[in-house]
């Protein structure tokens, strides 16, 4: 049976990889607490994170490139952020390529926006190689640096039982509030629209 640490070990860069793609910064970061633990080498986590969010990144942006009739595009094209990142991208285009992933909002639409652009496919794929390799060393490389912070109040006694404490009451406290917040749509009345 492989233990969860070997199992940790052997597939980390994967899930940090896939992970980085999809959720971003809190799986880079993430990864940079494993390999300060020393769980993952970290120039392994480091290269996980940069090539997961250069990978979603070249993807979306072929999306825009060579399915421009798809329903996801045409759904991503009628957001307000992708107005903001096409107005971006025709006049700052390589500033936007090397700074839409740090910006809310315009993560998924900027390299869609890109996509539909004049701009060149080498373009962006140069400028995006870029730029998730300073993502991943700015977001992995704060968890790297987090890690033993967060090593030493877990490996405190009753300091790591608090935060733990801690994170699990603010996680319910959050569902709660969640919950009280949340309001369904009315059911429509019977014959309505008949």
């Amino acid at each position: 049976m492989i233990s969860a640490l070997a199992s940790l070990q052997a597939y980390g860069p994967a899930a940090i990889f896939f992970g980085s793609g999809i959720e971003g910064q809190t799986v880079a970061i993430a990864g940079g607490v494993l390999a300060r633990m020393g769980l993952i080498h970290w120039p392994l986590a480091l290269a996980a994170a940069a090539a997961g969010t250069a990978a979603m990144d070249q993807l979306l942006f072929f999306l825009g490139r060579f399915g421009r009739s798809t329903k996801f595009v045409a759904k991503m094209s009628g957001k307000p952020t992708f107005a903001r990142a096409a107005g971006f991208i025709e006049h700052h285009p390589i500033a936007f390529v090397l700074s839409f992933r740090f910006i809310f909002g315009l993560r998924a639409a900027g390299p869609v926006a890109a996509g539909l652009s004049a701009m060149g496919m080498g373009v962006f794929t140069a400028l995006n190689l870029a730029a998730a390799g300073l993502w991943a060393t700015l977001f992995a490389g704060g968890g790297f640096v987090f890690g033993q912070t967060l090593q030493r109040w877990l490996e405190h006694p009753t300091l790591g039982a608090s935060l733990m404490m801690g994170a699990a009451g603010l996680l319910v406290a959050g569902g709660l509030a969640a919950l009280a917040l949340w309001r369904p749509k009315p059911l429509p009345a019977a014959g309505a629209g008949a």
